[in-house]
Order: structure tokens, then C-alpha cells, then sequence
């Protein structure tokens, strides 16, 4: 009786041991999964929580940047599946940054934008972050003027200078909607009158022709009548 209840006590902790290392491994797979699919396995060691606007400042404050306070706009943007052109160039510089949008297609991340408020240039500046399932998934920090610059989040040049900012990947991507503040329209609500206009009303007089106009009369010529 002895020796059968030591071999029911290791098969118990046999099967325990089993039970425990197929939870572990469930755990694994599934955390590994998400981050492929969030891209949040980032290679070169960012924490990339942001499910706090704290959370987002002190994720542009690894790098050095100082940012706005608030979001300057914050708006959804739905990834594109298949990637188009833009997507598909805009993936490179994130894949240098550690990053890869590729497992997101199909899905809406949410981008928020800060304005940088410590580039040593004269410029405006935003820090466009990607975020989902509270994660940054990618991002760039770029100038708002026209043929400006994209960079990194660590503002080292790639090669990515002329390349369209998140900002415009997101509006060519056909998907995303600006959720920081509706539309302000200069028309009353449910008004039907038609939007003036800055130019001048049109005239409805007719035309001026540069020919002279022949005057009617009601003589008769002088030729007009037969001669013998």
C-alpha cells in the first residue's frame, strides 16, 4: 500500500507538472502573438506604453523630446489591407525604428499628434505617435511645412526626408477620421441659403459686340425702285 501511494503521489505531480508547462506555454504563444500583431516586440528595447497621455510624453521623452501638454489632434486611422504605395514606403522607416505595420493591416490604430517644442530649428514641428491596444506601434517626428522632413522618433536621418508624414500616409490611406474636434461650418445649421461669394455678381447684360449695330429705318432706298 506504501509503494502504490508513491506512485500515485509522482503521477499526480507528473500531470501537475504537464498542466503547468502548457499554461506556460499558452502564455507565450498568446503574448508573442499580440506583440506581433500590436508590434510592440520592439527590437531596440522602446517602452511603448501609451494608454495615458503620461504614457505618450514619456515615451517621445526616451528619445529627448520635449512636447505639448496636450494633443494638438488625435484622430483614427484605418490601416490599409493590402498596403498601398504610401503605406508601403512609410513601413520602412518604421522597420528602422524597430517597429512593423505589416501585422496591423486590416485593423484602426488611433494617431495622436504633439507639437515639439524643443527642435533646435525654427520650425514647426510635430511628433505623430500610432497607437494601439494602448501601445505605440509606430510613428515619426516631422515638419509641418511644405517639402519639410520625416525622421525617426530618435530624429537621426535615414534617408526618409521628402517622404510623406504619418499625418498624410493616415489621409491617403482613405481611412481616417479626425475625432479631435468636429467641423466648424460658416453656414447656420439647417440654413438653405447658398454660400456667398468673394467675387463680384455677374452682370446679365448681354454681351457688347465690337461691331457697330445698323440702325433700322423706315425709308425706302433710293434704288429701290426699278429704272428704265
Amino acid at each position: 500500500m506504501f509503494v502504490c501511494s508513491i506512485k500515485a503521489g509522482k503521477k499526480r505531480w507528473i500531470i501537475v507538472a504537464l498542466a503547468v508547462i502548457l499554461a506556460a506555454v499558452t502564455v507565450f504563444l498568446a503574448a508573442g502573438k499580440w506583440n506581433a500583431a500590436a508590434g510592440t516586440g520592439n527590437e531596440k528595447g522602446y517602452i511603448c506604453t501609451a494608454s495615458t497621455n503620461d504614457e505618450r510624453i514619456a515615451f517621445l521623452a526616451q528619445f529627448g523630446w520635449q512636447v505639448s501638454s496636450e494633443p494638438l489632434e488625435i484622430r483614427d486611422v484605418a490601416i490599409p489591407n493590402p498596403f498601398d504605395e504610401v503605406y508601403t514606403k512609410y513601413n520602412v522607416l518604421q522597420k528602422q525604428q524597430g517597429f512593423n505595420l505589416e501585422p496591423l493591416a486590416g485593423k484602426v490604430c488611433r494617431q495622436w499628434v504633439y507639437e515639439v517644442t524643443n527642435y533646435p530649428a525654427d520650425t514647426p514641428v510635430h511628433a505623430n505617435l500610432l497607437i494601439y491596444e494602448d501601445r505605440v506601434v509606430g510613428g515619426d517626428i516631422c515638419s509641418t511645412e511644405l517639402n519639410g522632413f520625416m525622421l525617426p522618433f530618435d530624429g537621426q536621418d535615414s534617408g526618409s526626408q521628402g517622404m510623406a508624414s504619418s499625418s498624410a500616409v493616415s489621409n491617403a490611406a482613405s481611412g481616417g477620421t479626425d475625432i479631435s474636434q468636429p467641423v466648424v461650418s460658416s453656414q447656420e445649421p439647417g440654413s438653405s441659403q447658398a454660400p456667398v461669394s468673394s467675387q463680384p455678381a455677374a452682370s446679365v447684360q448681354p454681351p457688347v459686340s465690337s461691331q457697330p449695330t445698323q440702325a433700322s429705318s423706315s425709308e425706302i432706298p433710293a434704288n429701290a425702285w426699278p429704272t428704265d
